[in-house]
């Protein structure tokens, strides 16, 4: 069993609420020309963008909620990046005639629907897995949850950005971010090759302070609880630098990583 599942669970629920009101506030003072704005997503503008989260939204309330699960992949692992690209894009290439102001309407919304539906689930209830953490084949629901408010999180502060908006890098928003995308670690030190170290330690700093101790046995890499001494290697990562570069769409590492500190930088906490 993943140790996820003897984790006590990561509540996100006040930050989801206050980030998907914000965002909206935001959308709501769009001028007609902001919708036409670039995005960090290169096949996205704005409007592209907010479809992609409305999408989301609804996808994630018909499987909780009504238990629709027929937009969810299942298939074999490489084949996950392939099928998110197409069921996103279908969704996206039909909005182009869609005005801001509905758009608006519909992610307030689906985001109302969202975090009623999830912070009325249980959390311990088995849900689909998180390939990036590693865990697999199901999850948490409370990580499930932890992963969707990362993903609009991050969306949210691509929007933010393309509109000249300051984005919500404040330690209540960015810390369940940093919270959830820790557990990209233990997969990314697996894949250590060459000599490898028997304990490595990550301290995260800026707005948000984290320190993790994370040791290999022969099930892999995971995270220890507690003081565990000297550890044979240390990583140094600030809190927006390591969540930038853990989503930043990028090829994986050709060739297995020679140190913890390459290994920790090409950790992936999306799904590319």
């Amino acid at each position: 069993m993943h140790a996820i599942w003897e984790t006590p669970p990561l509540d996100v629920l006040a930050a989801m609420r206050s980030e998907r009101e914000s965002l909206v506030e935001t959308l709501r003072s769009c001028s007609d020309d902001d919708w036409s704005r670039p995005t960090a997503c290169a096949a996205w503008d704005v409007r592209g963008l907010v479809a992609h989260m409305v999408d989301t939204d609804l996808r994630v309330v018909s499987a909780v909620r009504d238990h629709h699960t027929a937009a969810w992949f299942t298939g074999p692992a490489d084949e996950l990046a392939a099928h998110l690209d197409a069921v996103n894009r279908r969704f996206v290439d039909a909005v182009p005639g869609w005005s801001g102001r509905v758009l608006t309407a519909l992610l307030a919304a689906s985001g109302t629907a969202v975090v009623a539906t999830l912070a009325s689930a249980d959390p311990m209830q088995p849900t689909f897995g998180v390939s990036w953490a590693g865990v697999e084949p199901t999850a948490p629901r409370w990580f499930g949850t932890a992963r969707e408010y990362t993903e609009h999180w991050v969306h949210g502060r691509q929007v933010r950005l393309a509109l000249g908006v300051p984005p919500l890098d404040d330690a209540v928003h960015l810390a369940p971010v940093i919270d959830t995308f820790r557990w990209c670690l233990p997969p990314a030190l697996d894949r250590l090759g060459g000599p490898r170290p028997a304990s490595v330690r990550v301290e995260i700093h800026g707005a948000v302070e984290r320190e993790w101790h994370l040791a290999r046995s022969t099930d892999g890499w995971a995270f220890v609880g507690g003081e565990q001494g000297d550890a044979d290697e240390i990583v140094h990562l600030d809190a927006l630098e390591a969540v930038r570069t853990w989503t930043a769409p990028r090829a994986r590492l050709a060739t297995r990583p020679a140190t913890a500190l390459v290994a920790v930088a090409a950790a992936r906490a999306i799904v590319v």
